[in-house]
């Protein structure tokens, strides 16, 4: 089945091109790597941390654009 929205299309896209990168780096998926809550955890708070400095430098950028 064809996804009829190219938006989320483009999500799953992503989705499968980034776990293909996972695995090419580091030799298992996430659902084998082993790791407990806890350092699940921290792996979530440093993306997001990454995430947030991304979101600033797009604001900082749209700003400047006004």
């Amino acid at each position: 089945m064809t996804n009829p929205c190219p938006i989320s299309a483009a999500a799953s896209a992503l989705f499968e091109a980034r776990a293909q990168a996972g695995l090419a780096k580091y030799g298992v998926t996430l659902a084998n790597a082993g790791h407990d809550a806890p350092a699940l955890l921290k792996h979530l708070a440093e993306e997001l941390a990454d995430a947030l400095v991304y979101v600033t430098a797009l604001r900082a950028a749209m700003e400047k654009g006004k």
